[in-house]
């Protein structure tokens, strides 16, 4: 089981990868009760894609790097579903005929 989970996909580790996503669901629950930070939105990603930068320029430490990269994960989830939003809004309303502001 140790091989399969040192097996390497591109830079990272099967267990890099699962350490990585296992920091974006803990840091996305607990952020999720903060205010401007959990809420879905761009200033949410934006806080979480500076957190991300600032952690990793921080340390070098492993664990650390896992939880920038879970936190930079989750924030660029916020950012890219707003703009999809966005876009879908913009859409619906030029098939109806609407204007978007």
């Amino acid at each position: 089981m140790t091989k399969i989970l040192d097996s390497k996909v591109g830079d990272f580790s099967l267990m890099d990868g699962f350490l990585i996503t296992a920091s974006k669901i803990g840091t996305e629950e607990v952020l999720s009760r903060v205010p401007f930070v959990g809420n879905g939105t761009y200033r949410s990603g934006l806080i979480k894609v500076i957190g991300a930068v600032a952690g990793s320029m921080a340390s070098r430490n492993k664990y650390v790097q896992f939880l920038s990269s879970g936190l930079l994960i989750d924030g660029a989830e916020d950012i890219l579903t707003n703009l999809k939003g966005q876009s879908s809004l913009v859409n619906r309303a030029s098939n109806q005929g609407e204007v978007v502001m």
